[in-house]
């Protein structure tokens, strides 16, 4: 799978470039990345036939109705804070419409961060050892 945009933000110019499997399994065989971004997302090669692009969106679409099979939806109030594993998962958000004038002048805000999982889980060994738990062997146990 290719995902691919280009364009210019706050920051200045980008182009995010990344071939990738969309469904990637750990060593145990659990689902460890999971990369889905329809905007950006491509199939077709120079060597795709008909038949492999139409077989990938037939595919993609069962999959879709899976995803929308289970949804949990949680209404944030001001000060909270959601953090998600970005490829463990699949998260998005609902359509926002004012029905006041107070409404309108409120702004949804999304912030991202990225960290390095090898803080994670060395902070997770740590508090293991410290406080005398067996919680995981490897960190892929966590998941």
């Amino acid at each position: 799978m290719r995902f691919y945009d280009e364009g210019v933000a706050e920051y200045g110019e980008y182009c995010f470039d990344l071939s990738a499997p969309m469904i990637s399994m750990n060593n145990k065989g659990r689902i460890e990345t999971l990369l889905l971004e329809p905007a950006v997302m491509t199939v077709a090669n120079k060597t795709s036939t008909t038949e492999e692009v139409l077989a990938f969106y037939e595919a993609y679409h069962q999959l879709s109705k899976l995803f929308y099979s289970n949804v949990v939806s949680v209404r944030l109030k001001p000060g909270q804070v959601v953090m998600t594993h970005n490829t463990r998962v699949l998260h998005g958000r609902t359509g926002f419409k004012a029905t006041s004038e107070a409404e309108a002048k409120v702004s949804r805000w999304i912030q991202t961060m990225f960290y390095e999982w090898d803080m994670v889980f060395s902070k997770l060994r740590v508090l293991q050892t410290n406080l005398g738990l067996n919680i995981y062997t490897e960190s892929n146990d966590i998941f």
